[in-house]
């Protein structure tokens, strides 16, 4: 009994430590042995491109999520640095997904008032880092092949709806607190009285002028350059004195 137990301990330490080399805990190591001065000119590039669309898109996420918007761009920062330390993929840019905010946003809606927001995301992050942990050295990353497409489909669908619908009350320009998607969809149509038509008008200018250069630029960063316009057009015309429209305040220092 007492001899088998260190060799069921060391063939476990074995597999583990199989495990640990397959996962290459540190790719940027062997990344950095050819990297080049013409590699780093190209990163600067795409780095600066991935940021400029980041930064803005993980601070909304984080409004998805019932965040501060300066948390979206701190995980921006964080998560550009720990993916090039961490990450395999030189395809894969690291950082929050609308998906995963809207799966959080929607699952601290019953909880509104109740629980500190901040504290409920960075326990939920630990937990899926560690179930993520858990199923790669058990290689469950497989078991994905057998997820139809349709379920894939069906998922993004029905994030893409939550978003949308998650935001009408931010386009119309009204603040308003639910506890379920239903409760939204209510609370939304009871309150639509209280639209402030200048930020409604000044939305759907933006839609209508991304779809619009889209349409005839599909290589035009149409996001960024409307995000651009409007803090100048902001600056110079004082819009955010339009009814509805509000500025943010300083992002407070991480």
């Amino acid at each position: 009994m007492s001899a088998a137990a260190p060799r069921w301990v060391g063939l476990a330490m074995a597999r583990l430590s199989g495990y640990w080399r397959e996962l290459h805990p540190l790719p940027i190591a062997r990344t950095l042995k050819s990297y080049s001065l013409g590699d780093f000119k190209r990163d600067v590039r795409a780095g600066s491109v991935v940021a400029a669309l980041s930064i803005p898109q993980c601070m909304a996420y984080a409004l998805i999520a019932g965040l501060p918007p300066q948390n979206g761009l701190y995980a921006a920062v964080a998560g550009g640095f720990l993916g090039a330390l961490f990450g395999s993929s030189n395809h894969l840019v690291t950082e929050p997904s609308n998906a995963t905010a809207i799966v959080l946003g929607s699952a601290f809606l019953q909880f509104h008032g109740q629980i500190n927001p901040l504290t409920a995301v960075l326990t939920v992050t630990f937990l899926v880092g560690l179930f993520q942990l858990v199923a790669g050295m058990s290689k469950l990353g497989n078991l994905t092949q057998y997820v139809s497409r349709s379920v894939i489909i069906g998922y993004t669908s029905a994030a893409a709806i939550l978003i949308a619908t998650g935001q009408v009350h931010n386009l119309l320009g009204f603040d308003l607190h639910a506890s379920s998607f239903y409760d939204l969809c209510v609370k939304t149509f009871t309150n639509l009285d209280q639209t402030q038509w200048g930020c409604l008008a000044w939305g759907l200018f933006g839609i209508a002028v991304m779809l619009g250069v889209r349409r005839w630029y599909p290589k035009f960063p149409t996001v960024l350059a409307f995000l651009l316009l409007s803090g100048v057009l902001v600056y110079f015309f004082h819009l955010d004195q339009l009814g509805g429209m509000a500025l943010l305040d300083e992002v407070p220092a991480g």
